[in-house]
């Protein structure tokens, strides 16, 4: 240190203590300070003495930290006078001065003059040792418990204990200290009390009011030390050499010269302690204290962690077998907690982890009760602990140890270890009650936790049993989370059991995400009863699989046929109605013979499919198939293709498959959904002329077809539609539906005109006659006539001569009809009395020539007898 960097300063007394000589011109504040405290902190008695004594202190302004020497003045004019000189060293150079010594001993080298203190280039520093007096509390008060200001009572060395102590301060200690070898008062500065007074004890009751902490000097014995660093500090503050707070052979964590403090040094020493602990004694509860000291850390906590690491490792290897199961519990769970600033390299958490589960396998029921006591949140314990659990139990794991888990911390075991997971749902494949277990786990509320737990069940689901198990893991999920677990279990499990299936619909309903789901299963190839039942779900999905280019032919059919066989038949009629695709399917299923009947005819049903193709479909079924058919769109391919010359024999050959009743109600849908009712004895003239099954459903029910023919035949009716219906008539065997035809056929022939339904007069009325000669008369016959007379009989016989002569039909029939019943004498006697009667008997007779049906000769002998 140059002298330059020292200034001085004398005080003495002269008309008063004041300033005689200054190498520095302070503030006024400072020059204050240093005026007081060069002078005595009181009054001395007459006759005292005292030794020179030493005052260090800060200026108020900090720039300067001063060091005085005090004299006792005796040559001055009044008692009680002292010479002080004063050294002032810039603060800045105080606080990181090395040699502290030389400051102390340049002022005691100095003399009791006015001449300032000499300081050479190289003034020697050596530290005197002090080996009394009361240093083992001063030591403690200083640096080892809460720091009040110190008075000490008749010490000696004093010089040598203040020297000492200001070269071991750190910075902010020094910087700030403001001490005294004697006081003969309180002493302040700033109005804050020194923070080291040295005075005598005869002057006690001058301090009375002191509130700091007192020291009694006068004991040369040691006293016994309260903490175990006291020993420690007063051999290396005031025996050695050279002193310091910390052993020079060790190295230390923390820099005192940078961030020096009490605390710092306390965790130093406290922290070399732990370290030889862990060194030499393989302490674990040591290791943790270390942890402790580095997560207080900010600046040093990666240094001080590097430099541990290695007996980390160590520890964690030998703590469970040196330690009681419940100690390496503690033990390991603290070391997790306690890694907080830094968290474990993977092997050393794999170490962790081997040795906890070792633990656990060791006394399973000793790291239940750890856990359980344990904090249960994941959040601030450690996941590594349940997981190591866990897998420990994993290795044993029997039904009766879920009982010992709580539901809370079971779900936590679950969500941490997948061995655990995986061993759970072994058990729950053949034991309800885990499965029972296990839910009463997941319905713990711990969102964090229920994530992970259900993650590692999902990963082991595969039995049938499981079922409820998978149904809790998927419900309740967000959208995303939805997709996740169904593209899992699509892709691993579903296909196990259709309880899988159905709570995926479940869940894929609720979340309105069926398509999504069928796009699903068609990109990962999964043609399974899932896909099946989403479109008997959404049967109109079925277009997509039709139209995807990327899906094969084969694949195709595979997929459609048995869709269709695995739908309901609502389903199955929601798709045939789909127009731009039926055809395809039709085309498909109806090469499978697994697919119902009743499915492949709901197709061929659709208007979109070509007639052809569907009537080849109708054409293939058996009769009992065909009648129960339902009639609506039925009947209504059947009409269309009786109107199509392509298709016309296939209709024939389904209708020659019709039920009487199945034909009756063909007939009256045609009869009634002809657009054009003319057309009806055309379509008459169809059915009776393509074959005789045909032919005999006509004939089943030739009293409706007749009436429908008597309406809606035209009046001038074709040859061939009045012969197949008189063919119709004559084929009926029924009594009562032939009296029916009849008296239909006699109604239109009755309301024509033309020559040719002579011919169904002739046919018709014999029957109506006889049901009338029999009394068994029907209701539509009664309405066609009015009867004034009792004899019915005789009215349809004037009747029929009546319409005779106003028509066109051939006379001869007249004549035949009353041969043929018998009453030809009255109708040859009705004729003689009508107007131009005769004349229709000549032409009657005329007609008849030489038929062999007629006998002539009975005809005259019959008008004879008239």
């Amino acid at each position: 240190m140059e002298f330059y960097d020292l200034y001085f300063q004398i005080h003495k007394y002269r008309n008063g203590h004041q300033l005689v000589a200054s190498s520095i011109e302070l503030e006024r504040t400072d020059q204050d300070t240093i005026d007081r405290l060069s002078d005595l902190s009181g009054q001395i008695r007459p006759g005292e003495f005292f030794e020179p004594y030493l005052t260090c202190y800060p200026l108020p302004s900090e720039k300067h930290f001063v060091i005085a020497r005090t004299w006792q003045d005796l040559n001055a004019t009044r008692a009680g006078c002292v010479l002080t000189k004063s050294i002032l060293i810039p603060m800045k150079k105080w606080e990181v001065l090395t040699d502290v010594a030389f400051i102390f001993n340049v002022l005691l080298d100095s003399k009791m003059d006015l001449e300032f203190p000499q300081v050479k280039h190289k003034n020697y520093s050596n530290f005197n040792p002090v080996y009394s007096g009361p240093l083992e509390e001063l030591v403690e008060a200083l640096f080892l418990e809460q720091r009040k200001p110190i008075l000490i009572f008749d010490a000696k060395d004093k010089e040598d204990i203040i020297s000492r102590l200001y070269s071991v301060f750190f910075p902010s200690l020094r910087r700030n200290f403001a001490s005294c070898t004697f006081a003969l008062n309180t002493r302040t500065i700033k109005n804050r009390t020194f923070d080291l007074l040295f005075t005598e004890g005869n002057l006690r009751t001058r301090f009375s009011e002191w509130q700091g902490r007192r020291i009694e000097g006068s004991n040369f014995n040691r006293k016994l030390a309260r903490h175990r660093w006291t020993d420690d500090l007063v051999k290396q503050i005031f025996e050695l050499q050279m002193p310091s707070l910390l052993s020079h052979e060790e190295n230390y964590p923390f820099d005192l010269k940078k961030d020096g403090s009490e605390s710092t040094l306390r965790l130093s020493l406290l922290w070399r302690e732990l370290v030889q602990k862990v060194v030499f004694e393989q302490s674990p509860m040591a290791l943790l204290g270390l942890l402790d000291i580095i997560n207080s850390q900010n600046a040093y906590s990666k240094l001080l962690y590097e430099r541990i690491e290695p007996q980390i490792q160590t520890t964690i290897l030998n703590a469970y077998k040196i330690l009681l199961p419940i100690d390496a519990w503690k033990f390991y769970g603290a070391l997790l907690v306690k890694h907080k600033k830094y968290l474990m390299s993977r092997a050393m958490l794999s170490e962790v982890h081997s040795a906890c589960r070792e633990l656990t396998f060791i006394s399973p029921n000793t790291a239940i009760k750890f856990i359980t006591n344990f904090d249960s949140s994941i959040e601030s314990t450690p996941a590594i602990l349940f997981s190591s659990i866990g897998d420990g139990l994993a290795l044993n794991l029997d039904n009766t140890r879920f009982n010992e888990l709580s539901n809370q911390l079971g779900l936590l075991l679950l969500a941490t270890s997948k061995s655990f997971a995986a061993r759970s749902m072994i058990l729950a494949s053949n034991d309800k009650k885990i499965v029972s277990n296990i839910i009463e786990y997941l319905d713990v509320n711990n969102e964090k936790s229920l994530r992970r737990a259900k993650n590692n069940l999902l990963i082991n689901v595969y039995d049938v049993n499981h079922n409820l198990i998978f149904c809790k893991i998927i419900s309740d999920q967000t959208f995303e989370e939805y997709k996740k677990i169904t593209s899992y279990a699509i892709s691993h499990f579903a296909l196990k059991s259709s309880f899988f299936n159905t709570t995926i619909l479940e869940e894929t309903t609720r979340h309105n995400a069926v398509e999504y789901l069928f796009d699903s299963l068609l990109n990962l190839g999964k043609y399974d009863e899932l896909l099946f039942k989403i479109l008997d779900l959404k049967p109109y999905l079925v277009r997509k699989i039709i139209l995807d280019q990327n899906i094969g032919n084969s694949d195709k059919e595979l997929i459609i046929t048995n869709a269709v066989i695995n739908m309901r038949f609502d389903s199955v009629t929601k798709l045939a109605s789909v127009p731009d695709v039926a055809n395809d399917i039709l085309q498909i299923i109806q090469k499978d013979r697994k697919v119902k009947k009743e499915i492949v005819i709901e197709f061929a049903l659709n208007d979109s499919i070509p007639l052809l193709k569907a009537m080849k479909v109708m054409e293939s079924l058996s009769s009992l198939m065909i009648n129960n058919i339902r009639q609506d769109r039925f009947f209504n391919l059947i009409d269309n293709a009786i109107n199509d010359k392509s298709t016309i024999s296939s209709a024939i050959k389904v209708i020659s498959k019709f039920s009487q009743f199945k034909a009756g109600l063909f007939l009256n849908y045609i009869f009634d959904n002809i657009s054009e009712r003319s057309k009806f004895p055309e379509i008459f003239d169809i059915l009776f002329t393509q074959g005789l099954p045909t032919k005999k459903m006509l004939v089943i029910n030739s009293d409706l077809v007749s009436s429908y023919l008597a309406e809606y035949s035209p009046s001038d009716i074709n040859k061939v539609s009045m012969d197949n219906w008189v063919e119709l008539l004559g084929l009926t065997t029924s009594k009562e539906k032939k009296q029916k035809v009849a008296m239909s056929m006699l109604q239109f022939a009755y309301g024509t005109t033309i020559k040719e339904t002579g011919v169904m007069v002739e046919e018709a009325f014999p029957i109506v006659y006889q049901s009338f000669l029999k009394g068994k008369s029907v209701a539509e016959l009664l309405t066609f006539w009015i009867f004034p007379d009792w004899d019915k009989c005789k009215i349809l016989r004037y009747d029929l001569v009546d319409r005779y002569l106003i028509s066109n039909w051939p006379r001869s029939g007249l004549l035949n009809i009353g041969e043929k019943l018998d009453i030809l004498k009255e109708v040859l006697r009705i004729l003689n009395d009508k107007r131009g009667g005769k004349k229709f008997i000549k032409e009657a007779f005329a007609e008849i020539g030489d038929n062999p049906n007629f006998k002539e000769k009975t005809v005259s002998r019959k008008v004879k007898k008239k």
